[in-house]
């Protein structure tokens, strides 16, 4: 059997000792450029190959111990939807982020970089400097659906969570928004509704890539039974006294007079029942996108908390694999909603 090459093999070639090599082969930014391309092109030649039983074996030992401090991981947001403001709206992203980092010996600390007024370049380098090379880039302002941040990402192990980032085009977590219209659609035909209708807000499609409203008119449009009611797109930013939005909901309610209406966030569905004057669940159905566990409300829990659990995981193990800057082929993980029975639904049919 050919003698597998070690990290020794490639150390006693360039004449380095083992730790630098295996730091190099991480891409540790730590071990300077130009060692790091030596070490690897080394490998490569000697036909070096990771030993899969060997880092099992360290997975099992780490996982046996209890969790030492490693580093610290940047929770970066814009400052705008800082952890430091009231209503917070991610905080079960980060929540669930701290908790699963701390698990496994990291500090997970937020970094709104608009906040002050550095460059992307100066940013980077405070990040550098202060040794934090994983980024978990937290979901962006609803003000902006689709945001940049130019800066040099080729020290850094990334992950983002959801698609509000345009770029870089990193790994990320995020909640299967398709699949959940699905479970939501499939949900309201087993209790007999038969003119579902949908409602949302403009930006709050734009964010998911329009996964919601595609999802919705093909899941609808695969049964031809059921009338497919134009979905309710309102202005971006209008709330209840809005009068537009106002309008523009009543309007929709009288011409496709729909018997569910399921929404993007709860609220919505709250301003309908109370400008129709329709009871709920008697007159009309309502399914919420975003429900929360144990409320009246029906709908979809969207567990945020485990999404930060994961991301973090993604994040971790990019780091101990050494990948690092933008990749070549982003990795989307989309995690499914739970049904929430709630009661403002009818009850499900009886299967007989």
């Amino acid at each position: 059997m050919e003698r597998r090459v070690t990290i020794r093999d490639i150390a006693s070639a360039l004449d380095l000792h083992y730790s630098t090599i295996s730091l190099a082969l991480r891409n540790d930014p730590r071990i300077n450029a130009g060692t790091r391309a030596r070490v690897q092109e080394m490998a490569a030649q000697l036909g070096y190959r990771p030993d899969p039983m060997v880092r099992a074996l360290s997975a099992y030992r780490t996982a046996q111990r209890s969790p030492t401090f490693h580093a610290t991981l940047a929770w970066l947001t814009d400052d705008r939807h800082s952890l430091y403001r009231n209503n917070y709206p991610f905080f079960g992203f980060f929540e669930g982020a701290s908790q699963r980092a701390k698990e496994l010996g990291y500090l997970l600390e937020e970094f709104p970089f608009r906040q002050s007024a550095m460059s992307h370049k100066r940013f980077a380098k405070m990040l550098l400097a202060r040794g934090i090379s994983g980024i978990l880039v937290a979901p962006l302002p609803l003000v902006r659906s689709r945001a940049r941040i130019r800066m040099d990402w080729s020290p850094f192990s990334a992950v983002t969570i959801g698609a509000s980032l345009a770029w870089p085009r990193l790994h990320s977590v995020g909640n299967d928004h398709y699949s959940m219209i699905q479970l939501a659609v499939r949900q309201a035909i087993k209790r007999g509704y038969h003119r579902i209708g949908f409602c949302l807000h403009k930006r709050t499609n734009e964010r998911v890539d329009g996964a919601t409203v595609g999802s919705y008119l093909a899941e609808m449009m695969r049964r031809p039974r059921l009338p497919v009611i134009p979905p309710l797109i309102l202005p971006s930013g209008s709330g209840r006294d809005d009068p537009r939005a106002r309008a523009a909901i009543l309007q929709w309610m009288a011409d496709h007079r729909p018997d569910l209406v399921m929404a993007s966030v709860t609220p919505l569905l709250e301003w309908i029942a109370e400008f129709t004057g329709l009871s709920v669940p008697g007159e009309l159905g309502t399914l919420s996108l975003n429900s929360a566990m144990e409320t009246r409300q029906s709908g979809i829990y969207q567990n945020l908390h485990h999404v930060g659990r994961v991301a973090v995981e993604m994040l971790v193990e990019m780091i101990h694999r050494g990948e690092r800057g933008i990749p070549p082929l982003q990795h989307r993980m989309l995690l499914e909603g739970v049904w929430n029975e709630g009661e403002t639904m009818r009850r499900q049919k009886d299967p007989a």
